[in-house]
């Protein structure tokens, strides 16, 4: 099927192979401009069979030669002696030399840092400067190229030299503004990611509602989902024909190069374009690159399409490529160049080791997060425009570190850092140093064709050429190093008014230095601030402290201790100990827990407990106690907030909790006692309940010794309703008779299945026929209810007990006796005036008529036979 629908995109586009026979695009750019147009091609020429449109395969063969390196008809990569493309063309000439291993082009230059000019081409749509199986005679070439009359204005001339300058000097291999950084390889992008970018902005979706419209796209349409793929490759091909070779804009106004722009049109391309062997994913990969992290060959690509996109945005001949090109803009690392780098960025000039120097604070302290001493953040800086990577050169012992603790040997400028010493430092003539080799660009070079109209064998012309003359100067700059001053802070706990306390108490640390991280003997900081947990009789101690450091200790606030404290701020002494020593006195908590058991409770309804307390000798506590809110263990309910309880003059107050609901009351004195009893609710539509206080019935009261719990459960006072069916006048009926129940007071809003019976807010509906019965268990005791049966013409309805009040542990009977009416025929438990009836009627009627007759004969002196 994938066959299918890639014959029928490429026979879409057989009249786009004439315009885009692959402009000789070097490696991995002829995926992309397929991709793009529709076409596959190894070599430059259009990957399409007879079958599919010999006028494509014909136009394209006749096109531009193949791209770097040429493909051999096996499909390998062809070798090339480097060293056959050396001699000199002539005096003034140079020969451009290609290096076949990384398909880079250069010429030898004994005045660059790398011995070699490395060479891009000018020319998109050109021949390669090197032989290859199907171009074999190519020119030598000499110096120049562009002239400002190539252009506009000399203006726009000078923008389009100040741009290639810059892209040169930015772009691979100097990196001369640390833009990036060359890797082995790189991450692809996942399965998830690339979900993300098939899901096109709304505007692709009205602007082309037969191939996009309200479709879901995903990865997982690839290989198997061809109404999707057939879809975006639909898409892609209307795209082409209808914007992009026409100029033409969508409905709501996007150009080409806008669709191509978008996420959505690059990832639609590699499932429309994917293959057996080659995934969307590994598609997308190979036209994607990162704009910081790239391989040798990415930046190289990157390089070469953003001078190719800068020499198209002037219009400059033999160039199909824009900033505004989806091949370009699908390369990060290009679309970085373009928009970053800039002339005025670029070192012209030889750089001057006085203007680097190491800044930032030297001296030393101990580090806990490393277990060593370290130094305050340092920097390099350094002129404008230097870019250097400086490597750092240390005292024995000594390391330096980015800010999270990542060991290093370079920094750039401007990046924070320390240093990091495994021994305590002592010696006062210790130094770090940085230094680099610093990149500048002398001037740039291109070349061209010689003699310029040198074309190959099919009529074609060849590249020009642009490359720079990179130099580098060697720079460092000293910073001399300082010891440092340390001391220690004690913080202790003791606890009085508890024997055998094994509580956990919590101390916030804070220093007046928040660059203090990591662990300090028995503390732990972050930004200057460590938490410390001790029972009664320890203790904890911060060591290695800088001296002049402030401090503050406070304890956590707990409501089962009144605390006092000595020492808790000051400032650590030169090889001294400071203390901070806490005392805390114990008092003891209430809780109150609130449980609902029963089908019909509401968990929303409120209960207010009372609570009275009197000291130990009997006088009323008053004032206002902290409370913390919290659920009974798997209720699931929401916690109160904290908040406090007020307690009057008598000792009295009062909390409303819910169900699943619990607070605890803190700072009560030992000795107190303590007196509970919910007061009964007043609402006259409130399920009844029963109350128990820790499963007694009685109110829970007690002295505190001890924490104290009292767990009130409130259990719903519960009854049941049935409705039962009855008919007469009919034998066998199996008609179903429709009842609605309505529960009124605390039954009003009920909902669930209770029973036999399902509530909506308070209302039930069910069936029955003759001698049925259903039954609503569970029900609130002290709810109204109110049974109402449909009318039937049929029958006629009596009932007992339709209306009334639940009550606890009883069963409502409510009884609906329906009696078939005069005209249901005998014994068929069916109504209607039917064919027996009218029989029936003309009987009467006919014995209406005889009697008439007789006595009418009578009055004449007949016998009525007549």
């Amino acid at each position: 099927m994938r066959t299918t629908r890639r014959a029928c995109a490429l026979a879409l586009l057989a009249v786009a192979g004439l315009v885009l026979a692959l402009c000789l695009l070097p490696t991995g750019a002829v995926a992309e401009v397929v991709a793009g147009a529709g076409i596959d091609a190894a070599d430059g020429t259009a990957d399409i069979t007879a079958a599919e449109g010999v006028a494509v395969a014909e136009a394209a063969t006749a096109g531009d030669e193949a791209t770097t390196p040429a493909a051999t008809s096996e499909g390998e990569v062809a070798t090339e002696d480097v060293s056959a493309e050396t001699a000199s063309g002539g005096s003034g000439t140079v020969q451009i030399q290609y290096d076949e291993k990384t398909e880079i082009h250069y010429v030898p230059d004994p005045e660059s840092a790398s011995g070699r000019i490395i060479l891009y081409c000018m020319n998109n749509q050109s021949h390669w400067p090197h032989t290859t199986p199907s171009i074999s005679n190519v020119p030598s070439y000499i110096e120049g190229y562009l002239t400002p009359q190539k252009f506009k204005s000399q203006a726009d001339y000078d923008a389009c030299m100040d741009k290639l300058l810059a892209i040169l000097y930015a772009g691979y291999p100097y990196n001369g503004m640390n833009m990036y950084t060359v890797v082995d390889s790189t991450t692809g992008i996942s399965a998830d990611a690339f979900n993300a970018l098939l899901n096109p902005p709304s505007w692709i979706r009205s602007d082309f509602p037969d191939s996009i419209g309200d479709t879901v796209f995903s990865y997982s349409d690839y290989p198997d989902n061809t109404a999707n793929l057939n879809k975006l490759s639909q898409f892609v091909a209307d795209e082409l024909f209808n914007y992009y070779f026409t100029g033409a804009t969508t409905p709501s106004g996007h150009t080409s190069a806008e669709i191509r722009a978008t996420p959505f049109y690059q990832a639609a391309v590699a499932m429309a374009y994917a293959t057996d062997n080659e995934t969307p994913l590994k598609l997308w990969d190979r036209n994607h690159s990162d704009a910081d992290t790239v391989t040798e060959s990415e930046a190289y690509n990157a390089t070469q399409y953003a001078i190719w996109a800068v020499l198209g945005d002037y219009g400059i001949e033999n160039n199909s490529l824009t900033s505004k090109s989806g091949e370009v803009t699908q390369k990060a690392l290009a679309v970085k160049l373009l928009n970053y780098a800039t002339a005025d960025q670029v070192l012209r000039a030889e750089p001057d080791a006085g203007n680097v120097k190491i800044t930032g604070d030297s001296q030393f302290v101990y580090d806990p997060e490393y277990g060593v001493w370290k130094t305050g953040t340092l920097s390099v800086t350094e002129g404008k425009n230097y870019y250097g990577t400086y490597t750092l050169t240390l005292p024995s012992g000594v390391s330096a570190h980015k800010p999270d603790g990542t060991p290093i040997t370079k920094v750039t400028a401007g990046t924070s850092f320390f240093l990091a010493s495994t021994t305590k430092p002592t010696a006062t003539d210790m130094e770090i140093t940085a230094s680099d080799t610093l990149t500048w660009l002398q001037e740039y070079r291109q070349y061209s064709p010689h003699p310029e109209t040198y074309t190959a064998s099919d009529g074609k012309n060849f590249q020009h050429m642009i490359g720079a003359v990179i130099k580098q100067k060697p720079v460092s700059a000293t910073l001399r190093l300082a010891p440092a001053n340390e001391g220690s802070l004690t913080v202790s706990k003791s606890v009085v008014g508890e024997t055998n306390s094994t509580t956990a108490f919590t101390f916030t640390v804070t220093l007046g230095d928040t660059n203090i991280n990591g662990t300090y003997g028995d503390m732990s900081f972050t930004n200057g601030v460590a938490k410390v947990t001790l029972k009664a009789g320890e203790s904890a101690k911060a060591e290695h402290l800088p001296a002049g450091t402030t401090y503050t200790v406070a304890e956590t606030s707990n409501a089962d201790y009144a605390s006092t404290a000595t020492g808790t701020s000051g400032a650590i002494a030169k090889d001294a100990t400071a203390t901070a020593a806490f005392t805390n006195t114990r008092l003891y908590k209430l809780t109150l827990s609130k449980t609902v058991s029963g089908q019909a409770a509401d968990a929303s309804q409120p209960f207010t407990l009372k609570v009275t307390l009197k000291d130990a000798n009997g006088t009323p506590l008053s004032g206002e106690y902290d409370y913390t809110g919290g659920s009974v263990s798997g209720s699931g309910a929401t916690a109160p907030a904290d908040g406090k309880i007020a307690f009057g003059a008598d000792g009295t107050g009062s909390v409303t909790l819910t169900a699943g609901q619990q607070v605890t009351i803190a700072g009560i004195p030992s000795g107190t006692t303590y007196t509970v009893e919910e007061t009964a609710s007043t609402a006259t539509d409130a399920p009844l309940y029963d109350a128990t206080y820790n499963g007694s019935s009685k109110p829970a009261s007690g002295a505190l010794s001890a924490d104290a719990t009292v767990a009130v459960n409130n259990a719903i006072k519960e009854g049941s309703l049935s409705v039962t069916k009855h008919v007469k006048g009919e034998v066998g009926s199996t008609r179903e008779f429709t009842f609605t129940v309505e529960l009124g007071g605390s039954g009003a809003h009920l909902s669930g299945t209770y029973g036999e019976m399902t509530f909506d807010d308070g209302t039930a509906t069910f069936t029955l026929k003759d001698g049925e019965t259903k039954t609503a268990s569970a029900l609130p005791a002290g709810a109204t209810y109110k049974v109402i049966e449909e009318s039937n013409g049929d029958y006629v309805t009596s009932s007992e007990n339709a209306e009334g009040t639940i009550a606890k542990g009883k069963t409502a009977q409510a009884t609906f006796t329906n009696t078939r009416g005069a005209v249901t025929l005998p014994l068929s438990g069916q109504a209607g005036f039917g064919v027996t009836y009218a029989i029936g009627l003309g009987a009467l009627a006919a014995a209406a008529a005889w009697t008439h007759i007789r006595h009418h004969a009578a009055e004449k002196g007949g016998d009525g036979r007549d």
